[in-house]
């Protein structure tokens, strides 16, 4: 759980010299790198569909939390920090204007 939160974290106060980065990088590389900043909240909605599919029985967010608490804690942890540091890609992205491209 510590890693996973700290390299958000760290991601998170890497975003100026990511700003300066972008001008190195394709186009297509930003666009997929800040999807994939989104991947842990997407998966943590579709979560309880997965485990639909893998058992067969449907679980809520309540059973899975009180079931797995370390897991979803981390899991939530993750893609709260993962929309962060995505929006923030966004708006310096959006604030760059297209100067670098």
């Amino acid at each position: 759980m510590f890693i996973g939160v700290m390299l958000a974290i760290r991601s998170l106060l890497y975003l100026p010299q990511w700003k300066q980065a972008i001008r190195r990088i394709p186009l297509w590389r930003v666009w997929l790198g800040i999807g994939c900043t989104f991947l842990p909240a997407l998966f943590l909605l579709v979560l309880p569909w997965l485990f639909a599919l893998v058992f067969d029985r449907f679980f809520g967010y309540v059973p899975l939390f009180r079931s797995m608490l370390d897991l979803m804690l981390w899991l939530s942890v993750c893609a709260v920090l993962g929309i962060v540091n995505g929006i923030a890609r966004l708006i310096l992205l959006a604030r760059s204007n297209g100067s670098e491209y």
